[in-house]
């Protein structure tokens, strides 16, 4: 049996996708099963993204447009000129030169549903073999993308349920096989050197945020044995790579110094970044650790700066030990990424304040904000329980493509956001363009390359 993993367009094209080549090398390690993976996402870019590719802030503005006029042909064309979708035909080619017997499309971005589904369409048309849908933007969809675009789904953790689907006698031998990364070419990704995604667990070892779904991508939190990081590491030291980002949803203080001081041990080159919360169990003793085992990028969440909020949105973090963390990240050598949150429906303009204050009180130790605005995910804690959040007249909306969209009353919604935005803006360090390009950070900051 041949199966075909797709990871399809579009989202920036900065790093290969450890979805697919971790499913590649489980289904492969526990089954006769021959899987082939398609990264028609870089194809794409590839595509319509020709000439240099050193002007990010170009590329951005470009990305957007490109994906903004590519989506809208999909919505317009989807029923019944399909074949005149942009790229359409061209990606289709690459999937029927697989001879796939079934097809896995992997959907981690809301961005891929429009692409997704066109070809899950146009499968359907020209070779009529099963579609499956998985990843993390699918979780609790199921219902809606099986009936209406005749597409199999698989929610949560992909490996044994995608196993059971397509091998059902096969047995879990292997549970976590490193990642099969040989059907990319690392030399396609819009990066300055090759930027490797690990992962040291599953799930989210704190899993209580109100307004997030990451936690339900696994069905529980599971950590991957050290000695199996390491272990994948030296493979990628071996072929000259030596930049990795954890994509774990959140790894704990004790958890980062246990991988730091395994990597010390071994004495591998790598520079790495990863996510967590600034929790105080982050002290000067764990920060100097991690620097000196290669890491030079925190992404923190700490989302406000203001302790009701934080309360209310049960991010289980301290506001007060935040300013120390950060500042002692700083002196270390780590760059501080912070990600941030504004209108929450239960904080009014007054506490949104609380987190500018922080943010600015603390501009010397932060090296990039990165700003968004709340919305309602479908699936969430907050979406069962709307009135404990301020959350009133809550109103889901269909939509054809994507997964359902709430609309609801915020009565301490701010008005006027953008005097906010410019503080914010003064403060990053880096162009916004870098946000959707960090691993350049990692790369800059690694080895001090210039980033023009």
């Amino acid at each position: 049996m041949r199966l075909t993993l797709i990871y399809p367009p579009s989202c920036p094209p900065i790093r290969p996708p450890m979805g697919i080549a971790a499913l590649k090398s489980f289904v492969e390690s526990n089954s006769d099963v021959s899987v082939r993976c398609l990264d028609l996402n870089i194809a794409f870019h590839r595509h319509f993204f020709k000439g240099d590719q050193t002007d990010r802030s170009h590329l951005i503005s470009h990305f957007n447009q490109v994906y903004q006029k590519t989506n809208k042909e999909v919505k317009e064309k989807f029923k019944d000129r399909l074949w005149e979708i942009p790229f359409l035909q061209e990606m289709m080619d690459f999937i029927i030169a697989t001879e796939p017997d079934i097809i896995g499309i992997s959907v981690c971005f809301n961005q891929q549903f429009f692409y997704a589904c066109a070809l899950a369409k146009a499968i359907k048309e020209r070779l009529g073999v099963r579609v499956i849908f998985g990843g993390s933007a699918v979780t609790s969809c199921t219902e809606k993308y099986e009936s209406e675009f005749d597409v199999e789904v698989i929610e949560g953790d992909g490996g044994e349920r995608l196993l059971s689907r397509i091998s059902p006698d096969s047995g879990v031998t292997d549970q976590w096989p490193h990642p099969d990364y040989s059907d990319f070419d690392l030399k396609d990704y819009f990066s300055i050197e090759p930027v490797i995604p690990l992962q040291s667990s599953r799930g989210c070892y704190w899993g209580k945020c109100a307004f997030c779904v990451h936690h339900m991508t696994f069905d529980k939190y599971c950590q991957r044995p050290i000695a199996d990081i390491l272990s994948e590491i030296r493979m990628h030291n071996e072929n000259g790579v030596e930049h990795f980002a954890f994509v774990d949803d959140m790894i704990s203080s004790r958890r980062a110094k246990e991988i730091a001081q395994a990597i010390i041990k071994e004495g591998l080159r790598v520079f790495f970044q990863f996510e967590t919360k600034p929790t105080k169990d982050f002290d000067r003793a764990v920060l100097d650790v991690l620097y000196e085992a290669g890491c030079r990028i925190i992404i923190w969440g700490l989302e406000s700066g203001n302790q009701d909020t934080i309360d209310a949105m049960q991010k289980g973090l301290i506001v007060s030990d935040v300013p120390g963390i950060l500042k002692e990240s700083h002196e270390t050598g780590i760059k501080n990424y912070v990600f941030m949150m504004y209108n929450f429906p239960t904080e009014d303009e007054t506490g949104f304040q609380k987190t500018i204050k922080l943010l600015g009180d603390n501009r010397d130790y932060i090296t990039f904000i990165s700003k968004s605005e709340f919305g309602l995910v479908h699936g969430s804690p907050m979406i069962k329980e709307p009135e404990r959040f301020g959350i009133l007249d809550m109103v889901m909306q269909k939509r054809v493509f994507l997964p359902p969209v709430y609309k609801f009353t915020n009565h301490n919604k701010i008005a006027r956001f953008g005097q906010y935005d410019m503080i914010i803006n003064a403060i990053n360090k880096k162009q916004f363009h870098l946000h959707y390009f960090m691993d350049h950070m990692l790369v800059e900051y690694g080895r001090d390359d210039q980033i023009k």
